[in-house]
Parts: structure tokens; sequence; C-alpha cells
């Protein structure tokens, strides 16, 4: 089970991301969703951690482990990342939709954690 959870600020753009684990589905090396999922969560995370206008930090420490906390983002940033958050977002939830015993997933706002 992969389980992911992701913060989101107020205006939509990710705030954190934190994933754990890996599917149990085929062969290692021919899982297929659990490639999906890698491969979209260290895109996604290095598009932002690289970009000069966001100030984050994170890490990868072992395989299925991906941490990113992301401290700032630039005014003519923001729709950048917010359409970065928007492709992670939906990706996840397809993926969840065609294999769904494979993912946990929590998406929540910082409305909704009180700040």
């Amino acid at each position: 089970m992969i389980k992911i959870q992701v913060v989101l600020y107020s205006n939509g753009c990710l705030k954190s991301l934190k994933a754990d684990g890996h599917s149990s589905k085929g062969k290692k090396g021919e899982n297929i969703p659990c490639s999906i999922v890698s491969a979209v969560l260290k895109t996604c995370a290095k598009l932002i951690y690289l970009d000069r206008g966001t100030e984050s930090d994170g890490d990868a420490v072992s395989p299925g482990n991906l941490r990113l906390k992301v401290d700032s983002i630039e005014e003519d940033r923001i729709l950048w990342v917010k359409g970065i958050t928007d492709f992670l977002i939906s990706t996840l939830k397809e993926v969840d939709r065609e294999y769904p015993d494979i993912l946990e997933m929590c998406i929540k706002d910082e409305r909704q954690l009180g700040g």
C-alpha cells in the first residue's frame, strides 16, 4: 500500500507532500501502478524543488519514501505551482480509480488544518 498525504495552501498550491510505501501488484520492476505513482511524485516534487520562484525542502531517503515541504511561492509562480499541483492530484486520483487497492490518499488544505 502506498500512503500519500497532500496538504494544500488555500490557493490550491502544494504546501506539503508525504509518500510512503509500495504497491504489491505484479513482480518487482513490472509494477505499473507503483511505477506511475513513483514517476509522478518524483517529477512533480523535483519541478517544484528546483524552481527558483519557490522555497522548499524535501528528501527521498529510501525507495518508497518522499517528502516535500513548500515554504513559499513567489507571486509570479503561483499559477505554475498550482498547475503542477493539479496535475499531481489528478494523476493520483486516476491511478486510484484504475487500481483502487494500492493507494491510501489524504488531501487537505490549510483551512481544514486551521491555518
